[in-house]
């Protein structure tokens, strides 16, 4: 067993804020065709990670937005580590204020609703892509309509897979492939989250909102025991005009 590869998977891993795994990301960049001309553009990429998986596997140039300072400097970091900075650029930017002259091959948008709802999501990308470029939308989804009332209150209202299928068709775009979650992804980001809260607790155990953390943390997880386990998925999918 190659044990050094598991390391650096989860590694990886641990810079990743979706529930798609390493291997899926991979997946997705050759079905796109990425290649050493390609250009993508991450819109809320969290650490860059996964312009810094693309570059390592198919020599990728791209670059990076996200309002958090903390996680654009942390990507930054480790791209200039791996000797990427040549090729891929992080900015910190509020991306819903954000322009670009450049035309991508690729724009890719996952996490946010940012711009009332899927539709406002293509239409926001696709006018950074060239004009046989690919979105590539990451969002969650319920498995069915019938998901409980608790877990809508928690997240919000979410598309079906139908329905995700049925927007991007009225938009002019057909799905040409799918990166699926998986259970042990959606594990590895719940927990992440809550590790993140840990540490927080451990750092401010006076803090006036201590309390409230620590609930938040009992909620966190008992809304993914309860309900997202079985009602939710997650998935990067990539859209190609018709």
């Amino acid at each position: 067993m190659d044990y050094n590869n598991i390391i650096k998977n989860c590694e990886e891993s641990s810079y990743l804020i979706s529930m798609t795994p390493v291997e899926k990301i991979v997946e997705a960049g050759y079905y796109m065709g990425l290649n050493n001309q390609s250009k993508v553009l991450d819109l809320c990429c969290g650490y860059g990670e996964m312009l810094k998986i693309w570059c390592e596997a198919f020599s990728i140039s791209g670059k990076g937005v996200d309002i958090c300072t903390e996680f654009i400097n942390k990507g930054n970091e480790r791209i200039s580590q791996n000797g990427l900075n040549n090729k891929i650029s992080l900015v910190v930017e509020n991306v819903k204020e954000y322009h670009d002259n450049e035309k991508y091959d690729v724009a890719c948008l996952s996490g946010e609703d940012l711009f009332g709802g899927l539709k406002g999501t293509i239409r926001f990308l696709e006018s950074f892509i060239k004009e046989d470029g690919k979105i590539l939308i990451g969002t969650p989804y319920f498995h069915n309509k019938e998901t409980p009332k608790e877990l809508i209150k928690f997240q919000g209202e979410l598309n079906t897979l139908e329905e995700i299928y049925d927007i991007s068709k009225e938009c002019g775009y057909l799905i040409t492939h799918i990166a699926g979650c998986t259970q042990n992804e959606w594990e590895r980001y719940v927990t992440w989250s809550a590790r993140r809260d840990l540490k927080w607790l451990k750092n401010n155990p006076n803090h006036i909102d201590y309390q409230k953390k620590q609930e938040w943390i009992d909620y966190w997880y008992k809304m993914y025991f309860n309900y997202r386990k079985d009602y939710e998925g997650w998935a990067l999918f990539v859209l190609e005009k018709i």
